[in-house]
């Protein structure tokens, strides 16, 4: 399983980190998982909780994903090296035929 971090977008506070399969939001956050975007199989709403989907197998629900407008939360993940943010609804909160992953960044390691 992979590490999830859950920071508040508000305070900036890291909120929850570990090596669990179901976090639940209390607050308008950034979800960060330590996987690379090529682990990924698939991003699912079931009810209000994003499910992400690993390849291996796996599933990480996010509850409480869409109990508040979209963009109050974000959901990145993280290789170690880069950084990618994952746009998979619409407005209304419908899943995107395609999910789009947008580079945030290259994490430079010394």
């Amino acid at each position: 399983m992979p590490n999830i971090a859950v920071t508040s977008k508000e305070t900036q506070q890291l909120l929850l980190s570990a090596d669990t399969n179901t976090v639940t939001l209390s607050e308008n956050s950034v979800v960060k998982i330590d996987t690379a975007i090529e682990d990924v199989a698939s991003i699912t709403r079931e009810g209000n909780a994003a499910i992400v989907n690993l390849k291996n197998g796996e599933k990480i629900v996010i509850e409480s994903y869409f109990d508040d407008p979209l963009d109050s939360h974000h959901i990145v993940f993280d290789n170690g090296e880069q950084l990618y943010w994952a746009e998979f609804a619409n407005a209304a909160g419908e899943i995107l035929p395609t999910i789009k992953y947008h580079f945030i960044e290259t994490i430079r390691v010394c």
